[in-house]
């Protein structure tokens, strides 16, 4: 897992050990953060544990080279969030292209024309995925009445902060009438700028999320 401070993983788990114990199954969990040695680390459980199989919450992860490393090309393992091209892999995941298409396409509808996008950085596929349904979406309108901007920064409520505050900063014409935000967190961090701002959504401007 990639640490429990997201919302998501944390019902997510709460969801894992509810069932497996139901079953009769352990559930230890193994964190991989931002360091490599202490993933590392971590990752020697899979080599001291005889796990009858394998669920992986953390997108960024080299499947097959997790495999051949630690030996489990024979155990059941189930991606969780995202998708591989593998039969030997389960995965159970959102199509987040659709989706942030979906959200971007409603906030035209409404008659949006300045609207901005605060990212995680793209350097995963989660955050490609849903991009490319935002482009999608804007190169179905009119580009000649429509203003996007992107920003990006890191997936949390301090970063969704910091990006939504430093867009209300801006002059009327050119701030945003409506924000859409990587995931929940960054909504949050986002609604906590603009009620520290003193606008209020969504009567002075849109904000719509992706992780509920």
């Amino acid at each position: 897992v990639p640490g429990f401070s997201d919302s998501n993983i944390s019902e997510t788990l709460s969801g894992v050990f509810s069932e497996a114990e139901k079953m009769g199954f352990t559930v230890v969990p193994i964190n991989l953060g931002h360091s490599e040695s202490a993933n590392e680390r971590n990752l020697q459980l899979l080599k001291i544990i005889g796990f009858d199989a394998v669920i992986i919450l953390k997108d960024n992860v080299d499947i097959n080279a997790l495999r051949e490393k630690y030996q489990l090309e024979n155990t059941p393992i189930l991606l969780v969030g995202h998708y591989v091209d593998d039969p030997k892999i389960h995965c159970i995941d959102t199509d987040r292209e659709i989706g942030m298409y979906k959200a971007v396409k409603y906030l035209i509808s409404l008659g949006h024309k300045r609207i901005a996008y605060l990212s995680a950085p793209l350097d995963n596929l989660t955050a490609i995925a849903r991009k490319k349904g935002i482009e999608k979406a804007l190169a179905e309108a009119d580009p000649n009445s429509l203003h996007f901007t992107l920003h990006t920064g890191h997936d949390s409520i301090e970063n969704g902060f910091q990006m939504a505050g430093t867009l209300m900063k801006d002059t009327k014409e050119e701030r945003p009438t409506a924000i859409v935000a990587f995931n929940d967190l960054v909504a949050m961090g986002c609604l906590h700028a603009l009620n520290t701002y003193k606008y209020k959504v969504p009567d002075d401007i849109s904000v719509i999320g992706f992780d509920d």
